[in-house]
């Protein structure tokens, strides 16, 4: 059976820039949920580097709870609904679980391989 190795690099983090911060909070500031191809393309008029939606996703994660995302795209958590927060941090901790409880199935997997071998 043949293995195969996979490299794992992972791609550099996200600078954050506080101007960067303070544009997106100005483009969502009309209140309504925006994707990131809108934000991208209203950030293009303003700014020389093209936006990424890992940059926006970046962005909006530093916001420290200022932005909130969804299906919908992205929105102020000050402008948002009660109903929109909820659902938003009731997503995240959702992720959270899963990502908690596949963490711990590959633990599991990898210790018996480590057991296995010995």
């Amino acid at each position: 059976m043949n293995t195969i190795q996979l490299e794992l690099t992972p791609a550099p983090a996200v600078k954050i820039d506080v101007v960067e911060l303070e544009l997106l909070t100005r483009v969502l500031d009309d209140g309504i949920w925006m994707t990131a191809t809108e934000i991208a393309r209203q950030v293009a008029d303003h700014h020389d580097q093209a936006w990424t939606d890992r940059r926006i996703r970046a962005l909006a994660a530093a916001s420290e709870g200022q932005i909130i995302s969804g299906q919908a795209g992205y929105k102020l958590t000050a402008r948002a609904t009660i109903v929109e927060v909820q659902h938003a941090s009731g997503w995240l901790r959702h992720q959270g679980t899963e990502m908690h409880r596949r963490a711990l199935e590959i633990d599991r997997v990898y210790h018996r391989k480590q057991t296995a071998v010995k």
